[in-house]
């Protein structure tokens, strides 16, 4: 059997990608007494932010196995964002000054080379 486009992809599929907004805003208050609970300011509105955003898109994928692009590019930004703004010098700690791994490595190769006979 086979499915026509019409079929595969109905007219009112961009209803169905709108989140239901009265769960995600009792989604995101409930999340958001927890994480002013929980959390320093800074950390709790980015939480409350990437929080909404996932409720949202849990919300629309539950329903139509269909992620939005506005939610999942917004989560990427908003996710990009908090690494620069949580952490300006050190987004990567695998690059960075603070890791243990650079550190470890340059005395490795310090001991190897006094190891060596000259």
């Amino acid at each position: 059997m086979v499915i026509g486009q019409d079929e595969a992809y109905p007219n009112d599929l961009a209803d169905d990608l709108r989140p239901n907004w009265t769960l995600v805003v009792l989604g995101t208050l409930a999340l958001a007494a927890v994480s002013v609970g929980a959390l320093a300011w800074p950390l709790a509105v980015i939480s409350i932010a990437l929080g909404a955003l996932m409720i949202a898109g849990a919300d629309v994928d539950a329903r139509t196995c269909i992620l939005p692009d506005t939610i999942t590019f917004s989560a990427l930004a908003c996710g990009v964002l908090a690494a620069v703004v949580l952490e300006p010098l050190s987004p990567w700690p695998a690059n960075s000054a603070r890791s243990p791994a650079p550190r470890r490595r340059r005395a490795r190769l310090a001991r190897c080379a006094s190891a060596t006979p000259d």
